[in-house]
C-alpha cells in the first residue's frame, strides 16, 4: 500500500481471460489518493464468463484527462 499512486501517460492496467471463465480482479489501494490522467484500467472475459471485478480504495479519487475504466465480455456474462 502506498500514500498516493498516480497512473498517467497512456498506462494501461488490465486483466484478460481468453477463453471462457471469468477475468481476474484489480484492487488499487492508497492511504491517501489515487489519480487516473490519461490512462485506462479494463477487465475483461473474450469468452463465457464474467468480467472481473475492480476495486480502487482511498481518501481521494480522481479520474481525469480521457482516462477510462471498463469491464466487459465478448460472450454470455456481465461485464
Amino acid at each position: 500500500s502506498a500514500a498516493n499512486l498516480l497512473v498517467q501517460n497512456n498506462s494501461n492496467l488490465s486483466t484478460t481471460t481468453s477463453g471462457n471463465g471469468r477475468s481476474g480482479d484489480i484492487q488499487l489501494t492508497a492511504s491517501e489518493s489515487i489519480v487516473f490522467d490519461r490512462s485506462r484500467m479494463s477487465t475483461e472475459t473474450r469468452g463465457r464468463g464474467n468480467g472481473g471485478n475492480m476495486i480502487a480504495t482511498a481518501q481521494q479519487l480522481t479520474v481525469q484527462t480521457v482516462s477510462s475504466w471498463k469491464t466487459s465480455t465478448f460472450s454470455s456474462g456481465t461485464g
